[in-house]
């Protein structure tokens, strides 16, 4: 077991390092700005002394959930060469790595 943690807790560390492909850039920058806005706007209402509309209260769970597990799946994404083909639209590829 000593030595499954240690290699899993080392692709963990690898991942971590590794440069993200730049959509999950993208997608880590907007799930970070809504999980910020959110904190921001709960800080807010409490420094205020602002008693939140219920609609409110339930959904700020949610989306403060959703950022950080958005982040963390963004963040162990590694890129693995060159995997982006800007230039032709509609190429699959999972289907062009069977030829």
């Amino acid at each position: 077991m000593g030595q499954t943690l240690e290699a899993w807790w080392k692709v963990c560390r690898n991942r971590w390092k590794a440069a993200m492909p730049k959509f999950f850039k993208v997608m880590m920058r907007i799930f970070a700005c809504i999980g910020g806005a959110t904190i921001a706007i709960n800080t807010a209402f409490a420094s205020m002394n602002i008693t939140p509309h219920d609609w409110w209260t339930e959904i700020q769970p949610y989306l403060i959930g959703i950022s950080v597990g958005g982040c963390f799946v963004c963040k162990f994404t590694e890129k693995k060469g060159d995997v982006s083909i800007p230039h032709i639209t509609g190429y699959d590829k999972e289907q062009n790595m069977e030829n």
